[in-house]
């Protein structure tokens, strides 16, 4: 029997795995699990799809255990697709802003932190990093960008010194100065982060705003 109940659970997996949902309720069995899914609200598969055959080798006493582990696997599911479905990719919409006029020197500065931050994004990844660092301008963080991006422990490059290594390259400057022209697809953005690091901090502290390319976006 305990073979049994490894196969039946390791075929749901494989089912829930591959994307189908099963209607136990959909099919009429002469299985004492007939009564005991009848009442529970596990949700539809897809239609050509039956663990009929699966579900008639549980025997009566083991239902409830096969039950709690199918309703652990579903759950498990669930929790997955609602962490997927949190950095979906959002259409980041352009909007003006004033421009900011800023130095030859500051214009360098905000071209190497976009350089070393989001250097390998697309053109709009890059603008994006450079609204950050504007966004937070104008919101105190700072009183001009070099404040902004020098401040101890916001910008990694720039803490560990690899800043004042990084040369720009043409998309990062067209970038930067499309930004300083009001070019703006942030939403307000004053935080983002790596999808490769632990993001978890951002996501309970503040707002999630998107993600674009390799970076999520908050405010």
């Amino acid at each position: 029997m305990k073979g049994r109940i490894c196969f039946m659970m390791l075929s749901v997996m494989v089912a829930v795995s591959t994307g189908f949902a099963y209607d136990i309720s959909a099919y009429s069995y002469e299985s004492p699990l007939q009564k005991a899914y009848m009442n529970n609200e596990h949700s539809v598969v897809e239609e050509d799809v039956t663990l009929k055959e699966v579900w008639q080798q549980v025997s009566e006493e083991h239902i409830e255990e096969a039950s709690v582990q199918l309703d652990e696997i579903i759950q498990a599911k669930k929790e997955e697709e609602q962490a997927q479905a949190r950095l979906t990719q959002y259409s980041f919409k352009a909007s003006q802003n004033a421009a900011v006029s800023v130095g030859v020197s500051e214009r360098d500065i905000l071209s190497m932190i976009v350089m070393a931050e989001a250097g390998g994004e697309d053109l709009q990844g890059q603008i994006m990093v450079a609204n950050v660092i504007l966004n937070r301008v104008r919101a105190g963080f700072g009183s001009s960008v070099t404040e902004v991006i020098l401040a101890p422990g916001q910008f990694d490059p720039a803490s560990s010194g690899t800043l004042w290594s990084m040369t720009p390259s043409a998309s990062v400057y067209e970038a930067v100065d499309r930004a300083l022209a009001g070019e703006d697809y942030s939403q307000g953005a004053l935080y983002f982060v790596s999808s490769a690091c632990d993001y978890s901090w951002f996501m309970e502290a503040l707002s999630f705003i998107g993600q674009h390319g390799g970076h999520l976006f908050f405010r």
